[in-house]
């Protein structure tokens, strides 16, 4: 019987965590400290369709799934 290796499969799979963990998370941060919405570039004013607080809490979710996926 032949037995088939899987341990490159697990390490392409953990890769692909990584890299997208990574990326998440670095968004994340950008949106925390320096992003905004799109929607304050089409809105008669600034955080007039989503609140800060409606931002923030998107930004930290996307921050810690981030975090989860490098985990």
């Amino acid at each position: 019987m032949e037995t088939i290796k899987v341990r490159g499969l697990a390490r392409l799979a953990a890769a692909i965590f990584a890299g997208w963990g990574g990326l998440i998370a670095s968004k994340g941060l950008w949106d925390l400290f320096r992003g905004e919405p799109e929607a304050n570039l089409y809105a008669p004013a600034k955080w007039a369709f989503v609140s800060r607080e409606q931002w923030l809490r998107y930004a930290g979710f996307e921050f810690l799934y981030g975090l989860a996926c490098l985990g």
